[in-house]
Formats: C-alpha cells, sequence, structure tokens
C-alpha cells in the first residue's frame, strides 16, 4: 500500500522496482502516479483505491475526525487479478468494491476534488460552503463539468453525473477541511499539480477548454507562493 501524497509517490515508486512483489495498491488523487507505476512496474501489478471518505485532522482533539463518506473502489486498468477480491476484506470497514475498470471511478474522484479541494482551498471554507451558497454551487458544478469534458473526449463515460457528484460530497463531507486547505494552512505543498493542473495539462493536449481549472490552479500555486513568503 502506498499511501504518501502524489509528488512523494514517483520517490516510491522508483524504489519499489527492485523490490519483489505481486501488487501495489496506490490510493493517491489525481492524474499521474497510476500512469508512472505502470510504466515503471507494469500494469499487471498495480492497482487503484478510489477512496471516497472525508478525513481530518482536530488540532483541538488531537485526532483524526472521520466526516462522512460513500462506497469506495479498487482495480487496475484492465481485469483485475482475482487476489485483488480477497484483499477488500481488509477494507470492509470502508465499502470497497472491486471494479473492472478503475478508470471511470478514478476520473469521478478527479472531478470531486478538482472542484472541492481547490475552491475550498482558495476560499478557506469546509467543504459544505460549495453546496450551501448557490453562487459557489455553480462555480463547483462548472469545475467538474469540464474535467467531464476531457474524460469524454478520451472516451471515458463516468459512472455518475460529476456535477451532482461534486455536489452530494460537499454535502456529505460538510464538515471536512479539503486536503489541499490543510496543506496550505501548514504551508505545505499541495497535489494540485496532480489534480487541476493534470485537467488543465491533458486538456490543452487534447484542445478542451478548460478555463476555470486553470484559474484555481494558478490560484492555488499563488497561495502555495505566498504561504512559503509571508
Amino acid at each position: 500500500m502506498v499511501t504518501t501524497k502524489a509528488y512523494d509517490a514517483l520517490e516510491v515508486i522508483a524504489r519499489l522496482r527492485y523490490l519483489n512483489f505481486n501488487l501495489v495498491v496506490f490510493t493517491q488523487n489525481g492524474l499521474g502516479v497510476l500512469e508512472a507505476a505502470e510504466e515503471v512496474l507494469g500494469s499487471g501489478r498495480v492497482a487503484q483505491l478510489v477512496l471516497n471518505h472525508g478525513v481530518y485532522y482536530s488540532e483541538e482533539r488531537e485526532e483524526f475526525v472521520w466526516v462522512g463518506g460513500s462506497r469506495s473502489y479498487i482495480g487496475t486498468r484492465g481485469e483485475p487479478p482475482s487476489y485483488l477480491y480477497h484483499l477488500v476484506d481488509y477494507f470492509r470497514v470502508l465499502n470497497v468494491e472491486v471494479v473492472r475498470n478503475i478508470e471511470p471511478y478514478r476520473w469521478l474522484k478527479l472531478a470531486v476534488n478538482a472542484s472541492i479541494n481547490a475552491l475550498t482551498a482558495v476560499l478557506g471554507v469546509p467543504n459544505g460552503y460549495l453546496a450551501k451558497v448557490p453562487e459557489l454551487a455553480s462555480a463547483t458544478r462548472l469545475v467538474a463539468r469540464e474535467v467531464a469534458e476531457v474524460a469524454k473526449r478520451i472516451g471515458i463515460e463516468l459512472p455518475a453525473d460529476p456535477e451532482e457528484e461534486a455536489i452530494k460530497v460537499a454535502e456529505k463531507t460538510a464538515g471536512n477541511i479539503s486536503s489541499t486547505l490543510a496543506d496550505l494552512r501548514k504551508c505545505r505543498k499541495t497535489e494540485v499539480d496532480y489534480i487541476n493542473g493534470a485537467v488543465v495539462k491533458l486538456g490543452r493536449d487534447l484542445n478542451v477548454p478548460t478555463p476555470y481549472n486553470e484559474l484555481l490552479y494558478y490560484l492555488v500555486k499563488s497561495l502555495e507562493v505566498m504561504c512559503r513568503h509571508v
């Protein structure tokens, strides 16, 4: 299991190439890590866990707080190995389902992350505001819609409406502080390059406009820089 931030996972992948193992499961958000792992380790030994749970660390309580979630998914970008079905027994408490192709679920989570993480980070608010304030709900939908357009261009059919999914997740995890906002509050590097940044890059390659994701990407990157120089 590799549970690091996306930017640290690349170093882990480089070290894993020298180890003997059957399967490595990645949990990172966004795009780039799974692709790099398949290239270095081989697609038959790489799986992705799309974890749909909201958790944040409470400084006051000095503990991690679960604020909601739904079914999560694990699989490969092809036929999953048989032992993956046994592995999910260890994740029973998380309600994890094995799927034959993880890609649609990964992209649905990407649409949710791109909208919720970036918007809450820029605004400095918990997830619930995006569902509660009409103007923010509209902005959330616009960001998720762009991700869906990029996915559509490369032939990925999402398993649910990404706009509705983003709003639903914001409601279910209303009290959650997104990982991007948490990182900025601690002056840590964010994963925005693998989320909104990846959407923008792929959109450019495919000639799909992504202005909302691009603006959020620049804003979050600017907040990273400002945090380190204040």
